[in-house]
């Protein structure tokens, strides 16, 4: 995943040097202006005082000198016209050691003037690797030797041992700027590396707060378009759209600012289970790579996943709906369409007994019972399909008004409770939970003639718990779960408990009541 990061190489620039960096490149740069200057400066004024440089000698060798000086200065600083004359060093280096072994023949000095030598060797050691470095001092030394031998000087041991010394200076100094330099590059890209790695840490910071974000919505409308917002935040993209593929077509689900042909484009397909979902498509001003598509490539692959999942929620409620308007088709067909069919008969019988008044009584009295049987019936339905408003309330205030309801509704003797924490669920997610509760209590009032429930949540050890049970008749539960419809509306609260990721147990027994259990992870 660094790869990302070395895509586009950022050398550290002047600019982005530290401060101990732009002090050591100030220091350097003054320390050669002053020993240039002292190379150039002196000797002269020594030949001059002693009578050994005047007259034609001394016009050469100003001329020399301001011509060193001069060419010196494309070496030190950062201007367009230095710029240019550093394209070609070979030939500026040649020109100004050319000038420094004028300045010695002329002068005779070989205590201040080798300085001359030894300064652009400072430039040298920091532009080229170390053997060609030291090849170019050999050169120099030799220079300095055919200087020595051509000015005229006495060959004593003094005079030798002088111009080996200023040999040996020239080699030091060599090595000491190849070092220094190398200790500076050394710093440098340890500091790029350290910057690198930083980077890297923030944006797997990033990935993993986005993943966390991503897992946690079921929402595929919510899903797409954070998928859109965190892709474009995490490649830094000008514009990012995610399409699906449906019915061997793609179809654009979300998208985040305006992609522009003048933009560069990234295509990356997102895969789940080895099949392809979708793709997710980034425009950028940056052109696209292999390690650009390297890093972001976790990314896709968790927003993938979300996606999937998303898709299965959907999917999931959907079958849940389905379910649950069959087992409202059955609900209307084993009770209200029964009923209102013997209401019917009933006032047809009673219609053809008019002429035998206690008959058609007693029809019309069976046709009332059944219209009362028929509207609590009705109620009951209504009260399944509705529900206490939750958004951004408490699951205990929602449920003990639930309870309440219930209780003045059916006058079977209620209670609720609740231990731990209150507790305030996503509204998917409190909805599925108060369907279950529903269902159960639904249950009791039509099977259990039970004549007390307890609805009782907890709320510990990361998850909530909700128990439903009653003094009722209870059920062989295995008898039941082999009816066509599931028994009691269980297959029902069985889906939406898995739709929330949660888990359901039924205890019945006959004349023992019965017990259900609702888990949901927090």
């Amino acid at each position: 995943m660094s790869s990302w990061f070395m895509m586009h190489p950022e050398p550290i620039t002047i600019d982005q040097q530290t401060a101990q960096d732009r002090v050591h490149n100030q220091s350097l740069l003054w320390s050669g202006i002053i020993a240039a200057l002292v190379a150039c400066v002196v000797p002269p004024i020594i030949g001059f005082s002693n009578g050994s440089l005047r007259g034609v000698d001394l016009v050469i060798y100003l001329g020399a000198a301001i011509g060193y000086v001069g060419l010196k200065s494309f070496f030190w600083f950062e201007t367009p016209l230095c710029t240019r004359f550093r394209r070609n060093p070979q030939l500026l280096i040649s020109v100004v050691f050319g000038l420094a072994a004028l300045m010695q023949l002329i002068s005779r000095d070989f205590t201040t003037q080798p300085i001359a030598f030894m300064v652009p060797m400072v430039f040298i050691a920091g532009t080229y690797p170390l053997p060609k470095t030291l090849i170019i001092a050999g050169l120099i030394a030799i220079l300095m030797s055919a200087s020595f031998i051509a000015s005229g000087l006495p060959l004593t041991s003094a005079g030798l041992s002088a111009l080996s010394s200023q040999i040996v200076l020239l080699l030091f100094v060599t090595l000491f700027g190849y070092v220094t330099n190398e200790s500076v590059l050394t710093r440098q890209k340890v500091e790029q590396l350290a910057q690198e790695l930083a980077q890297e840490r923030d944006y797997l910071q990033q990935l993993s707060a986005i993943t966390a974000a991503l897992s946690s919505e079921v929402q595929l409308a919510r899903v797409l378009a954070q998928v859109a917002e965190a892709g474009r935040s995490l490649a830094n993209a000008q514009a990012v759209t995610v399409a699906l593929l449906e019915d061997q077509e793609w179809r654009i689900v979300a998208s985040v600012g305006s992609p522009d042909s003048n933009l560069q484009s990234l295509e990356i397909m997102l895969h789940v289970k080895g099949e392809t979902i979708g793709r997710l498509n980034y425009w950028s001003v940056q052109p696209a790579n292999a390690a650009l598509r390297q890093a972001l490539q976790p990314f896709a692959d968790a927003a993938a996943m979300a996606i999937y999942n998303a898709q299965l929620y959907e999917q999931a409620r959907f079958s849940a709906t389905l379910a649950e308007r069959n087992r409202l088709a059955r609900d209307f067909h084993d009770t209200l369409a029964q009923q209102l069919t013997g209401l019917r008969l009933q006032i047809e019988a009673g219609i053809r007994n008019l002429h035998q008044p206690e008959k058609a009584q007693l029809r019309l009295q069976k046709a009332y019972d059944l219209a009362l049987a028929a509207l609590h019936d009705l109620r009951r339905s209504v009260w399944n399909l509705s529900a206490p408003a939750i958004d951004g309330r408490v699951l205990s205030d929602v449920l003990a008004e639930l309870v309440d309801t219930f209780h003045q509704r059916t006058n079977i003797q209620s209670q609720y409770s609740h231990d731990g924490q209150e507790l305030t669920l996503p509204s998917d997610m409190a909805i599925q939970v108060l369907r279950v509760v529903n269902e159960a209590l639904s249950n009791v009032e039509k099977h259990a003639q039970a004549k007390h429930v307890a609805i009782r949540s907890i709320v510990a050890a990361g998850q909530l718990q909700i128990t439903v049970s009653d003094d009722g008749q209870g059920f062989e539960l295995a008898a039941v779960q082999q009816t066509a419809s599931g028994g009691f509306g269980l297959t029902s609260m069985r889906e939406r408990t898995q739709l929330i990721q949660g888990s359901l147990s039924i205890q019945s027994q006959p004349n023992a009541g019965t017990l259900l259990t609702l888990c949901l992870p927090l």
